[in-house]
């Protein structure tokens, strides 16, 4: 059936259910009329839509599509933002009085494995005469993986000087501490994501007293163990702008997911539209022949020459026809010179 046909008789149905449903609508009440009326509304709509549903269920498909695959890239983005490594930060509880320096425990979570990091140690001490006076302390670190095996150690000295004159403390007597930062592995790798440190501040000899009677026992008020990540090569490309990685990774990903999914529907959209297409090709259509000024040939006499008897008197045959010259031609006919060909 013709495209265009099958559209005209389509509209004209419409018209006459929509005249009927307003004849109808004229005698209901007028509680049923408003809901008919939507109802009626709703339903010439989708009537409206019918022929164009092959065309418009992949683009909705579409257009559904499109939150999920923004969706999914934002977590993509996110995902690569939180694998990317970053520093990391533990507070360190020192345990005293066990006839041992002071030492503790501390589990490092969420390491990459990888990575390599610059471990040092932040010591926040009083500004007392013991600590001045302990001199030399030694500081212990040792890293373990969670069935105790050793990954890495190292041991540095420090020392505790006064700090210098600061302009505020001529403006009220306030508690001076001193700040150490004890730098202890370099480019360190743990490949592990968890492990636990060991960290031992003091002398060995601290049950010696000094002066006053002070044992040789660093006084600490806070510890903290700090990883920095080193940026080297690719991955520390990466680690020095997390943000704009996660969201190159997230554009990327947002692109393909994009051209696989256009690539999937539309060509649907532009197979149905070309079938469309094609059938209103095939509606009768008359073009107009031009005229062309070239004279037709005419068709070319065949003549055949005469070149034996025979053929000259099958010639002559055709344009008479009254007995005796045929019983002449033949007579002639029959005679040896008839054998002669071509």
């Amino acid at each position: 059936m013709d495209v265009r046909v099958k559209q005209e008789d389509d509209k004209a149905q419409l018209r006459g259910d929509i005249q009927h449903d307003a004849e109808g609508l004229a005698t209901e009440s007028p509680l049923l009329r408003i809901p008919m009326l939507l109802f009626n509304m709703i339903a010439s709509a989708f009537r409206l839509i019918r022929p164009f549903g092959p065309q418009l269920i992949p683009l909705v498909v579409f257009a559904l599509s499109i939150p999920v695959v923004v969706f999914f890239s934002l977590s993509a983005g996110w995902f690569v933002w939180r694998s990317i490594a970053v520093g990391w930060e533990s507070t360190i509880y020192l345990q005293y009085g066990d006839g041992t320096p002071p030492h503790a425990w501390v589990d490092l979570r969420n390491l990459s494995p990888y990575q390599p990091y610059d471990v040092s140690v932040q010591v926040v001490v009083p500004a007392t005469e013991a600590n001045y006076a302990l001199g030399n302390f030694m500081t212990t670190l040792s890293i373990y993986t969670p069935t105790n095996k050793s990954i890495a150690s190292a041991r540095r000295p420090s020392i505790v000087t006064p700090p210098g004159p600061s302009p505020m403390s001529l403006l009220y007597r306030a508690n001076r501490q001193v700040h150490l930062d004890i730098p202890l592995l370099s480019s360190f790798e743990s490949g592990q994501s968890n492990a636990r440190a060991y960290i031992e501040f003091g002398r060995s000899d601290q049950w010696r007293s000094l002066g006053k009677g002070e044992g040789k026992e660093l006084s600490v008020s806070s510890v903290q163990i700090r990883g920095v990540v080193v940026h080297k090569g690719f991955r520390g490309l990466l680690t020095r702008f997390p943000l704009l990685t996660a969201m190159a990774s997230s554009g990327a990903f947002l692109f393909v997911s994009f051209t696989i999914l256009a690539s999937c529907i539309l060509p649907a959209v532009e197979w149905r539209l070309h079938s469309v297409a094609g059938d209103s090709n095939n509606e009768p259509y008359d073009k107009p022949r031009r005229q062309t000024s070239r004279p037709k040939a005419e068709p070319e006499r065949k003549y055949t020459a005469p070149y034996s008897i025979s053929g000259w008197l099958q010639e002559r045959r055709q344009y008479h026809s009254n007995s005796l010259t045929k019983f002449y031609y033949d007579t002639l006919a029959s005679t040896p010179f008839a054998f002669i060909s071509d």
